[in-house]
């Protein structure tokens, strides 16, 4: 089942090439990558999902966020949770400024 909210930076559709643009499944997916070894976890999400899986996270836990567009990475980023925020390390490809100035955590956040 296709979940139709999540929200996708106009940069991701102009950075990719008129062959992937072009195939008739366009699915984006977010996939959080926490960076604890006592629990590694990854899952594919919807940003909304996305945001409010990082809202449960303990402050000070860093994690990495992947964009995929047709399972082809089109985006990196690693953050930090921070209290009720999210503190950006390094972002890289569409997810530039998705998450910058620092958020708070909400859903509602991210529909601009």
């Amino acid at each position: 089942m296709n979940d139709h909210s999540y929200f996708v930076p106009v940069t991701a559709l102009t950075s990719l090439h008129t062959s992937s643009v072009d195939q008739p499944s366009k699915e984006f997916l977010l996939e959080i990558w926490l960076d604890d070894t006592l629990s590694p976890w990854r899952r594919m999400l919807t940003l909304h999902e996305c945001l409010a899986s990082v809202e449960q996270l303990v402050s000070g836990t860093t994690f990495q966020i992947r964009c995929h567009f047709n399972r082809r990475e089109i985006g990196c980023g690693q953050y930090r949770k921070q209290s009720s925020g999210i503190v950006v390390d390094t972002e890289e490809g569409v997810l530039m400024g998705l998450f910058t100035p620092l958020l708070r955590v909400s859903s509602t956040n991210i529909l601009q």
